[in-house]
């Protein structure tokens, strides 16, 4: 059974320093562990929110597709991470489907996302004029048509990679020892290297690009929309006010004002907020696995650097579920650690200073100063 197999040496197969492996393995332990949860959760959800049926839809595809990468993310790495060596046990079968699915599903969240946002854009152009939405039917065709553009995308990568039984060498002082095993290698390195090339240029680059265009054009609406129209003073000859009246509206038009600007700022955090979280958690890993495939090495350093991008791609399935479903819940949570970060750092330092500040004396300085004399 096996003839035909080639003997490694055990130590070439220890890449990864056994002081980085394993906070790397329970790392991935509880952020897959998070983000399949989260997903699970947010799907449910989604279903009982009450938005227009593409947004309801491309939610719980993008929770789909998040779930998808989270299993795959965490199978492959914690596969190979449990071990000393670097060596493939799952199979075959596995070998071929687990770079394809996982490439299915960065895609499939990728094209999400960016339908989301395409459905904000299109809800905000015709918020002022009328109300659409689309049937459940046709969001249902135009998701299912992009998983199936997904799987076309990702179907080359199966045929880059082999599985290659092999017999791993133990060196001893009496005698060697013997251990039968496999590796999942890629072949045709530099096919490879020009697929993941064209996927980062011609699919996630565009996808980035229309991305940022279609929430830069939101969030100008946005700031459109909500200007408010009390700082143009149209004077008639019938319509006359006392100088009380003037100043009484003045003031209400500036609370008026200040609360539109909060909003409006807020939301511009948190475009901007959704742009950072897209760029940083998927392009660096496309990037890096393209750069990856030019050259064959085994440094540790490549390695963790792999794994750190498999990590900071894990934690994007994660965000995604608080980034567009429990949105309101996630900013409530910053905004109640943040105040907490505060008071406590108040408490801690300036204990007599929190107090004045609680009595409505905001410079308790001034009043040491003045005691001083």
């Amino acid at each position: 059974m096996h003839v035909n197999v080639t003997s490694i040496n055990a130590t070439l197969l220890k890449l990864i320093p056994e002081e980085t492996r394993v906070p790397f393995f329970w790392t991935f332990l509880v952020m897959a562990t998070s983000a399949f949860t989260i997903n699970i959760f947010s799907i449910k959800s989604a279903l009982q929110r009450k938005v227009n049926n593409l947004q309801k839809v491309c939610l719980v595809s993008l929770a789909i597709s998040d779930i998808c990468s989270t299993i795959m993310l965490a199978i492959i790495n914690l596969e190979a991470l449990c071990k000393e060596l670097k060596t493939w046990t799952l199979g075959e079968y596995m070998c071929y489907f687990s770079p394809a699915a996982q490439v299915v599903g960065t895609t499939a969240s990728a094209f999400t996302i960016l339908l989301i946002a395409l459905d904000r854009h299109r809800s905000i152009s015709i918020v002022i004029k009328r109300k659409c939405n689309l049937e459940l039917w046709k969001c249902i065709l135009l998701n299912f048509a992009i998983w199936i553009l997904c799987s076309a995308i990702s179907f080359p990568v199966s045929s880059f990679f082999i599985y290659a039984p092999i017999k791993v060498i133990f060196p001893s002082q009496s005698e060697p020892v013997f251990q039968y095993s496999a590796l999942c290698l890629a072949i045709h390195r530099s096919q490879l290297t020009s697929y993941y090339i064209v996927i980062t240029w011609l699919v996630f680059l565009p996808i980035l690009v229309f991305f940022f265009w279609f929430y830069c054009n939101v969030a100008l609406k946005i700031w459109q929309y909500r200007k408010p129209n009390t700082f143009e003073i149209k004077s008639t000859g019938n319509e006359r006010s006392s100088n009380t009246t003037q100043s009484s509206n003045a003031k209400a038009s500036k609370a008026k004002r200040n609360v539109q600007v909060e909003k409006k700022v807020k939301t511009m955090k948190i475009i901007i907020g959704l742009m950072i979280c897209f760029i940083l958690c998927r392009l660096p890993y496309y990037l890096f696995n393209a750069m990856l495939r030019l050259k064959v090495t085994g440094s540790p350093i490549i390695w963790n650097v792999y794994y750190a991008l498999n990590c900071l791609l894990l934690l994007n399935c994660a965000l995604n579920p608080l980034m567009y479903i429990y949105l309101h819940q996630t900013i409530h949570f910053i905004v109640l650690v943040k105040d907490s970060v505060k008071k406590c750092v108040l408490w801690c330092c300036f204990t007599t200073d929190l107090e004045e500040f609680q009595k409505d004396n905001p410079f308790p300085f001034d009043s040491y100063r003045w005691q001083k004399y």
